[in-house]
């Protein structure tokens, strides 16, 4: 092979390792949330007609992450212990961005206040919260209309860590 030939040739190697001018974008990486959480769920009551109606009740609060792709995950909570309708159960699903901040959040049963029958929710906020590799912080807050106890405000926290 001549020289012309190893030009011909070195060009058409570096043709071929030519491509786009476009950078690859990096792939995002959410934290994992999938496995086991522990903590506790808070209901902070108020009531204002109502004597006694401004209280705090908690929860033992589990989360079962069993999948998650990108930022969207889901799996099962369970609620025990505690005075309120601490016997509770369901499905969750959340969404989280990159940074930790929970951007949407679902779980599949409303617990109302102090498990009093003839109580509607009427309105309820999105729940706020931020997730790290071994910690998950949620609130909301949900407006009650009740026959017993008439208008309230319930403040709901739940502070997990991961098993």
């Amino acid at each position: 092979m001549g020289i012309r030939g190893l030009v011909s040739c070195l060009a058409l190697v570096a043709l071929a390792g030519c491509g786009s001018d476009s950078p690859t974008a990096p792939t995002p990486t959410f934290i994992n949330m999938v496995g086991g959480w522990a903590g506790t769920f808070t209901s902070n009551l108020n009531f204002p007609n109502v004597p006694g109606g401004n209280q705090s009740e908690n929860c033992t609060v589990s989360w079962n992450i069993t999948s998650q792709n990108g930022g969207q995950f889901s799996g099962t909570w369970q609620l025990t212990d505690g005075t309120i309708a601490c016997a509770s159960s369901g499905t969750l699903t959340g969404t989280i961005d990159t940074g930790g901040a929970i951007t949407s959040f679902s779980a599949g049963t409303t617990v109302g206040p102090l498990g009093v029958a003839g109580c509607t929710r009427t309105n309820a906020s999105p729940w706020v919260g931020r997730v790290s590799a071994t910690s998950v912080n949620l609130s909301t807050t949900e407006q009650w209309s009740c026959a017993e106890l008439g208008a309230g405000a319930v403040g709901r926290d739940i502070a997990l860590t991961k098993r």
